[in-house]
C-alpha cells in the first residue's frame, strides 16, 4: 500500500509502466502522469479483489470503476 491509498507499483522502475489503475488520485499527479506518457484509470475499488484481480479485470476490459476516491 502507497502513503495515499492502495497500489502494487507493478511496473515501477522496470520501464514496463504504462498504465496506472488507482481508487483515486489528485489533478495534478494524473497530470504529471499523463505527461510523462502514463495513462491514468481512476475508480478501481477493492471491492474488484485484490491487485492482481483487478488487473486481470482491467485486462479483460471488464473492470468497472466508480468515482475518484481522492477529495483534493
Amino acid at each position: 500500500m502507497g502513503p495515499y491509498g492502495t497500489g502494487t507499483g507493478a511496473g515501477q522502475g522496470q520501464g514496463q509502466g504504462k498504465i496506472i489503475i488507482a481508487g483515486g488520485m489528485g489533478p495534478r499527479a494524473q497530470e504529471l502522469f499523463n505527461q510523462n506518457g502514463v495513462n491514468v484509470v481512476i475508480g478501481a475499488n477493492s471491492a474488484s479483489g485484490s491487485p492482481e484481480d483487478i488487473v486481470r479485470l482491467f485486462l479483460a476490459g471488464n473492470l468497472e470503476t466508480g468515482d475518484n476516491a481522492c477529495d483534493h
